[in-house]
């Protein structure tokens, strides 16, 4: 995973808003606010890919908005980047920048679909919780860009549903993904998702943490690695979330808030899928061999949207198996042999090298 931001520019005080007070924004307090925001992502153990400011562009530091990147959850699938197009003329330039640092980092088979005129599409307006993702339709994405988001997101394994939004910005201003089951939100904001059909977020499935009207701000969460980031002044979304098990930040973002923004405006997600992808790639070319030699079974796991991992298991005809567990950060558990006298390793793998050889090793227990 990577996260990308990029520190609001000297243009800022102009940034599109419907907040009533947007004439106090403080461009000072909001360079100072970005970069404590920024700090704490460290802190948590979350790596950065800082954009440099785009002095002419107010908005430019909401890097959400400018395209929605997807890991897939099918084995057969490469990623897909859906690049954006804001409803605002003023905000289309922010894209090619995010565009090209994202395009530079994918692997190779990375499929590009973008929005095209008339429609149009804002990363706020999406929320991807599990195998789901909302997507709102609001003042600032339309049916048709919706629609190009949704289709890219079905052929990779998701399920996508289409959320009215009419009484804020967007989507994620009202409600956000805690964890792949558990959503934080006000009414308005499950509203939203209810109004999609009962296969949105049904309460047997999805733990909803609800909050009042007047912590709307709260309802905006930030949720990476174990993590949540989210504005200072919610005391009742803090209590909620570190009752969920998460570490909770609460930053002042005030600034940003002057301009109809939260923490997850200021964050683009690139999720690290190689070595997974890689391992899939690897069965592919090896299968016919793998399926001489035994039962072949894979998966992917989506308990982490931040953390995805892989599962191969080779049970060979005489009770000999070979079960490893990889994880998009490259941890990877191995264990093998027969029942009773299994070996189990671990692996911390840096590069795709560290993950070809383990898979060289995994063949060759296999086969001896």
């Amino acid at each position: 995973m990577l996260v990308i931001v990029r520190p609001p520019g000297p243009a800022f005080h102009d940034a599109i808003s419907t907040n009533p007070d947007r004439h106090r924004i403080d461009v000072s307090r909001v360079h100072a606010q970005h970069a404590a925001f920024c700090s704490a992502l460290e802190d948590a153990g979350l790596p950065l890919l800082r954009l440099p400011e785009e002095p002419d562009l107010p908005d430019a530091t909401f890097v959400s908005d400018t395209l929605v990147a997807l890991a897939p959850l099918l084995p057969d699938r490469s990623r897909v980047v859906v690049v954006a197009r804001p409803a605002r003329a003023s905000r289309r330039p922010e894209v090619e920048s995010v565009l090209d640092e994202v395009v530079g980092r994918m692997p190779v088979g990375t499929r590009v679909v973008t929005v095209e005129d008339p429609g149009t599409l804002e990363g706020g307006d999406v929320v991807i919780f599990g195998d789901r993702i909302a997507i709102g339709l609001s003042a600032r994405t339309n049916e048709i860009g919706a629609r190009v988001l949704a289709d890219a997101a079905r052929s990779l394994g998701y399920r996508p549903f289409l959320c009215p939004v009419t009484d804020r910005l967007h989507l994620a201003t009202a409600v956000t993904a805690v964890t792949p089951d558990t959503l934080i939100g006000t009414a308005a904001g499950f509203a939203s998702l209810d109004a999609a059909g009962p296969d949105a977020a049904p309460s047997g499935e999805i733990r909803r943490l609800l909050l009042p009207d007047g912590e709307l701000p709260g309802a905006n969460v930030l949720a990476l690695g174990g993590h949540a980031f989210l504005a200072s002044g919610n005391p009742i979304a803090a209590r909620l979330l570190r009752e969920t098990g998460l570490t909770v930040h609460e930053l002042e973002l005030d600034e940003f808030a002057l301009a109809d923004g939260g923490p997850t405006c200021l964050v683009n997600i690139l999720p690290s899928v190689e070595f997974i992808d890689g391992l899939f790639r690897w069965l592919e070319s090896q299968r016919a061999t793998l399926d001489a030699i035994g039962k072949v079974r894979s998966s992917r796991t989506t308990d982490d949207r931040w953390k995805p991992s892989a599962n191969l298991v080779v049970a060979r005809h005489d009770n000999f198996d070979a079960d490893l567990m990889l994880w998009s950060s490259g941890e990877a558990e191995f264990g093998y042999g027969r029942p009773g006298q299994s070996i189990d390793e671990h692996y911390d793998l840096q590069s795709i090298d560290d993950l070809e050889a383990l898979l060289r090793e995994f063949l060759t227990i296999l086969t001896e």
